[in-house]
C-alpha cells in the first residue's frame, strides 16, 4: 500500500510542502517536545526561538531553544535517545550564555528562513516519505509562529537546521 501512494504522490506531483501557522504549533504525543515538557514559549520570555527534530522513525532527537532575554541571551540543547520499548529519553541536556549579537544572527537567520514560507510551485517537486520532523517555533514580541517540514532541498527549515547545528557542534564539543 505504501508504494502505491508512493507510485501515486509522484505521478501527480506536489511541491514540498512547509506547514505553517500562528499561535503554539501543534504537538504530536510522541515528538521531543512532549518528552521533555517544554512550555509554550510565552511561558519562556518575550524572544525565543526553539527549533526540535522528531525523527519518525526514532533514534536521536533534539531540542535547541534560544532566549533573547532582557537580562542576557541564553541557549539550551537537549538530546534525545528513542527505543521502541521506552519512547524518548534524555540523554544530554547543556545551557550556555549568548552574547547578544549571537543571539541575533541566529534571530535573524530564522526570521528570514521563517519569511520564505512555503516552497513555490517552481521548485522542483520532491515526495518525501521519511525525515528528521523539523520543527521551528519562534516568539518575538507576543507574535508566536511556527513551521514544520523538511521536504525538499529548497525547504526554509533546512536552512535553519543546518545552521543551528553548526552552532550546536561549535558550542557542545
Amino acid at each position: 500500500m505504501r508504494g502505491l501512494l508512493l507510485a501515486l504522490a509522484m505521478l501527480w506531483g506536489a511541491p514540498a510542502h512547509a506547514e505553517t501557522g500562528h499561535g503554539d504549533a501543534p504537538r504530536r504525543s510522541e515528538g521531543v517536545l512532549s518528552a521533555i515538557e517544554a512550555p509554550p514559549l510565552a511561558s519562556i520570555e518575550r524572544d525565543v526561538i526553539r527549533f526540535s527534530s522528531t525523527p519518525s522513525r526514532g533514534r536521536r532527537g533534539y531540542v535547541m531553544t534560544f532566549v533573547g532575554a532582557a537580562g542576557g541571551a541564553w541557549a539550551e540543547a537537549v538530546w534525545l535517545e528513542h527505543r521502541p520499548q521506552t519512547g524518548w529519553s534524555v540523554t544530554r541536556r547543556e545551557r550556555t550564555q549568548l552574547d547578544s549579537s549571537e543571539y541575533e544572527t541566529l534571530a535573524q537567520l530564522v526570521d528570514s528562513n521563517l519569511a520564505r514560507g512555503e516552497p513555490t510551485a517552481t521548485d522542483p517537486v520532491v515526495v518525501c516519505a521519511d525525515g528528521p520532523g523539523y520543527l521551528t517555533e519562534r516568539l518575538m514580541d507576543g507574535d508566536a509562529q511556527w513551521m514544520a517540514g523538511q521536504c525538499g532541498e529548497n525547504h526554509p527549515n533546512n536552512a535553519i537546521a543546518a545552521a543551528l547545528f553548526r552552532w550546536l557542534l561549535v558550542s557542545f564539543n
